[in-house]
């Protein structure tokens, strides 16, 4: 991907920024009326109105695009992002993503905002790991399939400074999504990182993440296995007590809930629940005796709306 280039809006792209959202959205949902009017008429849309689209180049083939949407006065919508089908999982919605709020902190802006549907798994774990948060509060129904709003905030004046430098913490089930992101903040405000995931190359690819504040180490484990998350904590524990322990890992019925078996519930019930029990179990009596320390349990909209079929 050395060839590719991230670049402004040109006219002759145009036809790129409808074809390549079609082909997305016609697979999984059908095309709105919100939808016709920012492709089909990108210029006055968009752009005339103070934002930008951008196009992702590769060897004058456009791959992939992104628009920034200017609502009011120092906010951007991100919409329309799309990627060819056939060069998905390579990187390219992650420049495009970094392009646009790059964009908008040049602009001053101070907040990115996004409206998607939580079934898109990929494109929630992408928003995620580049510090988008979710919004209980979705006011926004212009599309039908728009379930799922999600915030950035930028602007130093905006951002927490946690000052954790000193602090110990943990994070499970870090491979992605809401608990890479949460590694990476944490060290960024200070704090020595300590996270797991079930593949080494998960491990080895966060764990190389710089920040030049706290520090990042990575440990393989399969939190849903007893075993592995003992010597997980016994890793941990090797290197000290403790301070901020994010219990994370969590996964959601692979099928329909009729259909699953005993085992399966079993499974669930070991990775989701007891996990979060033994971690918590062995790193909370450091905090208590030291008199200072966090537990976080990170749930699932999935618990507040099921859905057994």
């Amino acid at each position: 991907m050395d060839k590719l280039k991230i670049v402004p809006f040109d006219a002759d792209y145009k036809s790129a920024f409808e074809h390549l959202n079609r082909e997305w959205i016609e697979e999984y949902f059908v095309m709105e009326e919100e939808d016709l009017k920012t492709l089909q008429n990108p210029e006055s849309y968009v752009i005339e109105g103070g934002g930008e689209i951008f196009f992702a180049v590769l060897n004058d083939d456009v791959v992939g695009t992104a628009a920034m949407i200017q609502t009011s006065k120092g906010i951007y919508e991100l919409a329309k992002m799309a990627v060819a089908k056939n060069l998905q999982g390579l990187g390219i919605g992650k420049k495009l993503l970094k392009r646009c709020i790059d964009y908008s902190k040049e602009r001053e802006a101070t907040e990115i905002f996004l409206i998607t549907n939580d079934s898109l798994k990929p494109a929630l774990n992408l928003y995620l790991s580049c510090g988008f948060v979710l919004n209980e509060q979705n006011d926004d129904n212009r599309y039908d399939r728009g379930n799922t709003k999600m915030n950035l905030i930028l602007g130093e004046k905006n951002m927490i400074n946690l000052d954790l430098k000193g602090k110990r913490a943990v994070v499970t089930g870090a491979s992605l999504g809401i608990g890479e992101a949460t590694v990476k903040m944490l060290a960024e405000h200070g704090a020595d990182v300590s996270f797991c995931a079930r593949t080494i190359e998960s491990v080895e690819s966060l764990s190389a993440y710089e920040t030049t504040n706290g520090s990042i180490k990575g440990f393989v484990a399969d939190m849903g296995q007893k075993d592995s998350t003992e010597n997980f904590i016994d890793g941990v524990l090797a290197e000290g007590n403790i301070d901020i322990l994010v219990n994370n890992v969590g996964a959601s019925p692979s099928r329909n809930f009729l259909y699953m078996k005993d085992e399966e519930w079993q499974e669930l019930h070991e990775l989701n629940l007891l996990s979060a029990v033994r971690c918590t179990r062995s790193f909370l009596p450091a905090m208590r005796e030291n008199k200072w320390g966090r537990v976080v349990m990170i749930s699932s909209s999935a618990g507040k709306y099921p859905n057994a079929a």
